[in-house]
């Protein structure tokens, strides 16, 4: 029996960033603000009925009416749509609008050939270990199943990206499209730390700058690397858990036997006798204060610290008391303006790091 009996595959490389979120909560976008290349792979095969194959069409037409296909706008998306069977033919390289989209999926028809198929029995590992290889590249690789056969489900969940392998009868199909492609549009710069919660991205960078500061040094540090970062904003346990491991794996890296301790962007406001975030925000809604912590005796800021090997606690220090052995990590907020921002997403997780 056909395993590998998928609809449509959809490869989809992101070219810039555009999605943030806030805190650790679902991001919402504008999709006409995505910059994708996208490629759209159709099964053709005889197995494809002729009524599947057109709700394949309506699924494709209701995504790319999302889409922003003008070239002289600076978000835009690139698409192309391929056919597959026994072979793959190229059908459209490069549609610049909605019409040529249409117009694309009018050529496609079924055939009488058979697609290559796969069965747990003999189960191609080349398959498996090309789609390894596309994801590497920091391709996404989104799957929509045609068959209600939990065994197809499952084959295309291993060449798919993680959460991005769907069924044709999902009720909000075109919806979970969209976000698995915001998701694609969604990363970090080159030797950046991309905040990933269950396979699951989220718009906030972490860096670390390996230096020897205090709370005020690291906070400059970040400036003066990035004018948009500062340090971190901790939001969640998740998120103090995803810090904590990116801590202890850059201290093995380091092979330093003094730990690192990180500054976060906590401080003690007088004026608001509380502690704020640094940027003004005051809903300190998680925290990870050490036992006998706070204490505001031992200084005004907050800095976090490996406890033992796997634990890291909250301590305060001073602010600008130069303490040993401290690197910085900032967080990064993609977006220079506000209001270029609020035209990608409805929500900003910002935070910038420093350790």
């Amino acid at each position: 029996s056909a395993i590998y009996d998928i609809m449509s595959i959809l490869l989809s490389m992101h070219t810039h960033p555009s999605c943030f979120s806030a805190g650790l909560s679902q991001f919402s976008f504008i999709q006409q603000r995505l910059q994708l290349d996208i490629v759209i792979a159709i099964d053709v095969s005889s197995k494809t009925t002729g009524e599947r194959l057109a709700q394949v069409a309506d699924s494709i037409s209701k995504l790319t009416r999302q889409f922003t296909f003008d070239r002289n706008d600076n978000r835009h998306v690139r698409l192309g749509i391929v056919t597959f069977a026994k072979e793959r033919k190229l059908v459209e390289p490069d549609i610049t609008s909605f019409d040529d989209a249409m117009r694309a999926l009018e050529k496609v028809t079924t055939t009488t050939e058979e697609v290559a198929y796969l069965t747990r029995k003999t189960e191609d590992k080349n398959v498996t270990k090309i789609a390894d290889y596309i994801k590497g590249s920091e391709t996404q690789i989104i799957t929509i199943a045609a068959s209600d056969d939990n065994e197809v489900q499952q084959m295309l969940e291993k060449i798919s990206s993680p959460q991005m392998s769907f069924e044709l009868s999902d009720h909000n199909l075109i919806e979970n499209i969209l976000d698995s492609l915001c998701q694609a549009n969604c990363y970090c710069p080159l030797k950046w730390h991309q905040l990933v919660l269950n396979g699951r991205r989220y718009g906030e960078c972490f860096f670390f700058t390996k230096i020897d500061a205090n709370w005020n040094a690291a906070r400059s540090a970040c400036k003066r690397i990035r004018s948009d970062s500062h340090l971190v904003h901790v939001s969640s346990e998740e998120e103090h858990e995803a810090l904590r491991d990116l801590a202890i794996a850059t201290h093995k890296q380091l092979d330093n036997p003094n730990p690192i301790h990180y500054h976060i962007g906590l401080s003690y406001s007088e004026e608001l006798e509380t502690y704020t975030w640094e940027g003004g925000a005051n809903d300190v809604t998680f925290s990870n204060w050490d036992t006998n912590y706070p204490d505001l005796s031992k200084g005004k800021c907050v800095r976090a610290e490996l406890k033992s090997e796997t634990e890291v606690v909250w301590r305060n220090v001073p602010c600008s008391k130069t303490a040993s052995k401290t690197g910085t990590v900032e967080d990064l907020t993609w977006f220079l303006s506000e209001s270029e921002f609020k035209e990608t997403c409805r929500k900003k997780l910002s935070a910038c790091l420093n350790v």
